[in-house]
């Protein structure tokens, strides 16, 4: 008894050095990891369709879609992500897996800003054999999150900058052309490609969505594949719609957030007097948030959470505030909160205020 006790008290103070990575298997995993304190979090994407669909019952694209998802929200919390492919070899529905297929997937977790992508399952790492993708800016770092501080110091003068670059727009056009042009951001120095904005102009309602992923950079839609059907749906339930020029959706961030937690905060922060001014230009009567992006990009852009809102969203401009679709899929008991605030969307719509 006394070898035992002596033993697990051994351990227990070894433990306290120790960080433990969490299984997360959906975006509710990472949710209720973050909440429980996780300065680790491990997702587990499969390489191949069948094994993907018998597993988590998503296609391998909707599974590395919300792959990109949750490594996103890690980044911006300061939690690091180990990525693992299974059956990185050899699937037991398909047989041999390629090679080449399996680096190509392992690259795309690391663009998305895994700090590990590992093949196959957990690695020892005090004898590993295990082939590992490693990209030198995605080495973990648990102490690597950027003070707002810090920060406003780093980007002062580019947020002048920016700042006063979009006093002087006086059109969407314009906008667009000064943050193709713009050279103070992080994210298109990795992929100039740019989802700016969907939609009617003039429309009535305006919705301001996540930053793009892969997907809809590569296939140029405000959301793609279940988020994008999601999203047509819940707006069409109340007569709107992208097609019909009766819906105006922007991202929050026009290109795809680097990887680095950094230059994502520091993006986010100089984005915000575009967004501000995008909004003042367009003015619409109904704006709907549909990103968990909102918050933070409000506090890193330094205006207090308790600042009133007209600073970004124009007086005359009545604010929703409805989950994004990746949020629906993982937390679908949200869904119903979503719809009873389209129903008061249509409502005011109604009305013709």
């Amino acid at each position: 008894g006394t070898f035992i006790g002596s033993f697990i008290s051994q351990m227990s103070q070894q433990a306290k050095d120790l960080t433990y990575s969490v299984l997360v298997p959906n975006q509710k995993g990472y949710e209720l990891a973050r909440m429980a304190g996780a300065k680790a979090v491990a997702l587990v994407v499969s390489a191949t369709e069948t094994m993907s669909q018998k597993n988590v019952r998503m296609s391998v694209e909707q599974s590395f879609a919300t792959a990109e998802g949750i490594i996103h929200e890690a980044k911006l919390d300061s939690i690091a992500i180990q990525a693992y492919l299974s059956v990185a070899f050899v699937c037991p529905f398909e047989g041999a897996v390629s090679a080449s297929l399996v680096r190509d997937q392992a690259r795309q977790l690391a663009e998305f800003g895994a700090d590990e992508v590992h093949e196959e399952g957990p690695v020892n790492r005090f004898h590993s054999t295990s082939d590992t993708y490693k990209l030198e800016s995605f080495n973990v770092n648990h102490n690597r999150s950027i003070s707002l501080d810090k920060m406003k110091s780093k980007s002062f003068d580019a947020t002048n900058k920016l700042d006063e670059l979009s006093k002087r727009v006086n059109s969407i056009e314009e906008l667009r052309l000064i943050l193709e042009k713009c050279e103070e951001f992080s994210a298109p120095k990795i992929s100039n490609k740019m989802n700016f904005s969907f939609g009617n102009q003039g429309a009535n309602v305006m919705v301001l969505c996540d930053a793009p992923g892969h997907e809809e950079i590569s296939e140029k839609n405000i959301f793609s594949g279940e988020r994008g059907a999601i999203f047509d749906k819940m707006f069409k339930a109340i007569g709107l719609s992208i097609e019909e020029e009766s819906l105006y959706a922007v991202p929050i961030f026009p290109w795809r957030l680097p990887p680095s937690l950094e230059n994502s905060e520091l993006d986010l922060a100089l984005i915000y007097p575009f967004v501000s001014k995008h909004l003042s230009i367009i003015k619409p009567k109904i704006l709907v948030i549909m990103t968990e992006f909102f918050e933070k990009f409000r506090i890193l852009a330094n205006v207090s959470k308790s600042a009133n809102e007209d600073q970004i969203i124009p007086e005359a401009t009545k604010s929703f505030t409805i989950a994004s679709p990746s949020r629906l899929i993982d937390f679908p008991d949200e869904k119903k909160t979503a719809w009873e605030t389209l129903k008061e969307i249509k409502s005011l719509l109604g009305q013709g205020k």
